[in-house]
């Protein structure tokens, strides 16, 4: 009876030890998952390979796959793994034997974090990845998507400024000029109005005579002998308005 009870005790005693192993063994590996990604000082980083703490995060210096003890812990994305453990990454997973972010995340410009696609222009940002995976031509300003330069929003979209008179592909380059558009592979003003003579503007052209104005060609384009004075259409000198043509005619 006495060694039924011994053998009962070493049993539950191993299942407990086994329990335990596995335990600490979570554990373990939970609190290296943790040291990798995240660190303070050196000292955080002692049980990896080479290890080093830069910017808060363990490294092993110019390469890519920290080895801890036992176990490879990829730390880039885009390097090689076998299982989705080996990728050390948030919001990583493993796809055909290399690391790569989940779906609707895109990799940080260093490729050592998974960051959240943007929703487009306008929205918050850390890294220009994650505009220009939502809009080409796009980057990140003051913690938000914008446009590059030498490129201006349209519909949601950035395009290339493109003045007036220049070659276009797409309505969107002409609007970084208002009231333009693009027509036969050019930027032009769109009907009912005229290009500015001053500057890369249109402007609307005179419906009547006396209606106001900023320029001439505002004018003369309807009225022909007519200029823009005090800030309104009128006929030039020796010329007067004719009702019945909507022209400035030169007195008889």
């Amino acid at each position: 009876m006495d060694s039924v009870k011994l053998l009962c005790v070493v049993l539950v005693f191993r299942v407990l030890a086994a329990s335990g192993d596995e335990l600490l063994l979570r554990s373990t590996h939970r609190l290296k998952a943790i040291e990798i990604t995240s660190c303070e000082t050196d000292i955080d980083c002692e049980d990896i390979e080479n290890g080093t703490c830069e910017n808060f995060m363990c490294s092993c210096g110019n390469t890519r796959n920290c080895v801890n003890k036992n176990k490879v812990m990829v730390t880039k994305i885009g390097e090689n793994c076998t299982t989705v453990d080996d990728c050390n990454i948030e919001g990583s997973l493993c796809i055909n034997g290399k690391c790569a972010c989940h779906k609707g995340n895109v990799a940080s410009q260093d490729q050592r974090t998974c960051l959240k696609i943007a929703t487009g222009l306008g929205s918050t940002c850390k890294d220009r990845v994650q505009c220009q995976a939502a809009v080409s031509h796009s980057t990140c300003q003051n913690d938000k998507c914008d446009c590059e330069e030498q490129m201006h929003q349209y519909n949601g979209s950035c395009y290339r400024n493109v003045g007036l008179g220049k070659d276009c592909e797409h309505q969107g380059e002409c609007s970084a000029v208002t009231f333009a558009e693009c027509v036969a592979g050019v930027c032009v003003c769109r009907d009912g109005y005229v290009r500015s003579l001053k500057s890369e503007k249109c402007l609307a052209i005179a419906a009547k005579i006396d209606a106001p104005c900023y320029e001439d060609v505002q004018c003369s384009t309807r009225f022909g002998k007519a200029i823009c004075k005090t800030g309104h259409c009128q006929c030039e000198e020796l010329y007067n308005f004719k009702q019945s043509r909507n022209v400035c005619v030169r007195d008889m």
